[in-house]
């Protein structure tokens, strides 16, 4: 049981998920709310989670070694997101092909309507998170 004690005062675990819990908030509340030119700036959830920790790493081992490891993981999902946005534009030449085979009576029948196009980050998405992960790191360390 002494395990579960220290995962729950884990300060990175608990960054991690403030900066995850605000960027799901401001998802969630603020972006509808938002016009569609303004919400391109709502923030990458994991974003502000690499950012979180790669920050808390960094202040507690001395911007070294492990530093660097939890630096290039958190490049290699950031880049992850925006390529995943790169996908949801091939989706949507799928979806309008669909629908043109559709109208040709070549298909018939799917199981599904449509595939989401919704998908991945926008860099400016991927900016504010990194934003709102850095806010919250450093609010932590100094209010705790």
């Amino acid at each position: 049981m002494a395990w579960l004690a220290y995962i729950f005062e884990n300060p990175f675990l608990w960054e991690m998920i403030w900066a995850v819990v605000l960027t799901k908030a401001i998802q969630l509340f603020l972006v509808p709310e938002m016009s569609p030119r303004a919400q391109r700036f709502a923030p990458s959830a994991r974003s502000a989670a690499m950012a979180s920790v790669t920050l808390r790493v960094g202040m507690e081992f001395r911007w070294d070694y492990p530093f660097v490891i939890q630096l290039l993981i958190a490049i290699v999902v950031c880049s992850d997101a925006i390529h995943r946005r790169q996908l949801g534009s091939q989706v949507a030449q799928f979806n309008r092909l669909v629908q043109e085979l559709k109208k040709q009576d070549v298909i018939y029948d799917l199981p599904q309507n449509e595939l989401s196009e919704d998908a991945g980050c926008s860099p400016t998405q991927i900016i504010m998170g990194i934003v709102v992960g850095v806010i919250v790191t450093l609010a932590w360390r100094i209010f705790r």
